[in-house]
């Protein structure tokens, strides 16, 4: 049969059971996820603006339940079904209620700092070829004569009906510039707000730590911009029967500043 898995990535004596296993090193799993973000000590952030993410959110609310289908966004902004600090209570492992804290929101920036790569919604194609470079990803040839360019051009392909639905065009058969061109036209569809308007107010109020640590992962997007190779290769063991170092500080491995 099939080799198979059987870890639980959900808990932190799950996560703890995986490394012991040396789950990453034995290469039986192509990727792992987890949401316990501030437990692991490998990871890639996508970071999308707090009050557009929290936009697209109301869009998904109103369109997928009936109830809310006559709900204003300043009625959402209002609302509990608005998100508040979302991701900085997600990296601080805080997400059981309660109110943020500046300790939270330093938490978030530490953990963004010490254990992420840092992509960013908006730059989309930037973000995904540093993805690749990161953990080293290459894309798979189907046989011996397929070339380079050739998968280049299906990967392509295959990221853009992913990112942007199965068309991955305009309909009249001309293909999206790419996919960060598109994810802009989306994320300008859902920014409507401004900053004026009483909805992008609550809801920034709402965001406020979100805000700060976005501002924050802007910095890191930049700061992170020097990623040639892949690191996930740099820091592989020789022997591959020894575990991975348990932790590694992005900040500095000597490719990344702060």
């Amino acid at each position: 049969g099939h080799p198979y898995v059987n870890v639980d990535l959900l808990s932190p004596p799950g996560i703890t059971r995986a490394a012991s296993l040396n789950l990453v090193p034995s290469r039986l799993a192509e990727y792992v996820s987890t949401p316990l973000l501030h437990t692991v000590s490998d990871s890639f952030v996508i970071v999308r603006h707090p009050i557009e993410r929290a936009v697209a959110s109301y869009h998904h609310l109103v369109k997928s339940d009936p109830f809310h289908e006559g709900m204003t966004l300043e009625d959402y902004a209002r609302s509990p079904y608005a998100e508040g600090d979302w991701m900085t209570r997600f990296l601080s492992g805080h997400e059981g209620g309660g109110e943020v804290t500046e300790a939270h929101a330093s938490m978030a920036k530490e953990v963004l700092r010490r254990k992420a790569a840092v992509g960013l919604y908006e730059e989309m194609d930037d973000s995904l070829r540093r993805m690749r470079a990161y953990f080293g990803w290459d894309i798979p040839m189907a046989d011996g004569s397929q070339s380079k360019a050739f998968a280049e051009q299906q990967y392509a392909s295959c990221q853009r009906q992913v990112m942007t639905g199965p068309a991955g065009s305009h309909g009249d058969g001309s293909q999206s510039v790419s996919d960060s061109d598109a994810l802009k036209a989306r994320s300008h569809d859902n920014m409507a707000l401004r900053e004026g308007d009483a909805a992008y107010a609550l809801l920034s109020e709402r965001n406020r730590y979100d805000l700060e640590l976005y501002r924050y992962a802007r910095t890191l997007f930049a700061r992170q911009a020097d990623l040639p190779i892949s690191l996930a290769e740099e820091i592989k063991p020789k022997d591959e029967t020894k575990q991975w170092p348990p932790s590694r500080n992005c900040v500095e491995n000597g490719r990344f500043s702060a």
